[in-house]
């Protein structure tokens, strides 16, 4: 019973294969859930340690931004379960079809149709921004709670540990839900 809270997350196991124009297949979808946020929660999480170290830049879970970025976390399961719904309701035959040569493939190894494939996204984006939401109050409760007198090599290592899941799951959403919206506004309607 315990698998079915944790069943959005199958997500992940979905695959996609694409071609390179040297005839290499890969899983272009990789690059969309795991590279590409990978790189920027590096990026984004290194910038922001070196910025307080160098500059004394205010710390980040301490900021207005933590809490603008909390707020505009908090309303996003509502409009990735509106999208799920929308989908599941949306009357496109299109949808249902298996296109052979260029569709998602679970974690089954079965051919997966566009309506799945978008329920299972959006299930997903909901699962993690409630997760996101929950590391969230978590931090910022800790960082509420204790009293920062100096700033050291432990507290900066503590910092970026804390930061890189976060832009990490933050740059997934995003990511992903670009990826939706290109399906949902575009690749649909396509005869």
């Amino acid at each position: 019973m315990i698998q079915l809270i944790f069943r959005p997350l199958d997500y992940i196991k979905i695959t996609w294969q694409a071609q390179k124009s040297n005839g290499v297949k890969y899983n272009a979808k990789k690059w969309i859930d795991i590279y590409l946020p990978t790189t920027v929660a590096f990026i984004v999480s290194l910038l922001m340690v070196l910025l307080l170290i160098f500059n004394d830049f205010k710390i980040f879970f301490k900021g207005d931004a933590f809490g603008l970025l909390t707020s505009f976390l908090q309303t996003l399961p509502g409009f990735y379960i509106a999208a799920l719904a929308a989908i599941v309701s949306f009357n496109n035959p299109k949808l249902d079809e298996i296109d052979f040569d260029d569709c998602p493939i679970d974690c089954n190894n079965y051919n997966m149709t566009f309506r799945r494939f978008l329920t299972n996204t959006f299930a997903y984006l909901a699962w993690i921004s409630i997760f996101i939401i929950l590391y969230c109050l978590v931090i910022k409760y800790i960082f509420e709670s204790i009293q920062i007198n100096f700033v050291d090599l432990y507290f900066h290592l503590v910092y970026g540990l804390l930061l890189i899941p976060l832009m990490f799951f933050v740059s997934q959403l995003f990511s992903i839900t670009a990826m939706s919206l290109f399906y949902l506004g575009d690749r649909i309607h396509r005869p």
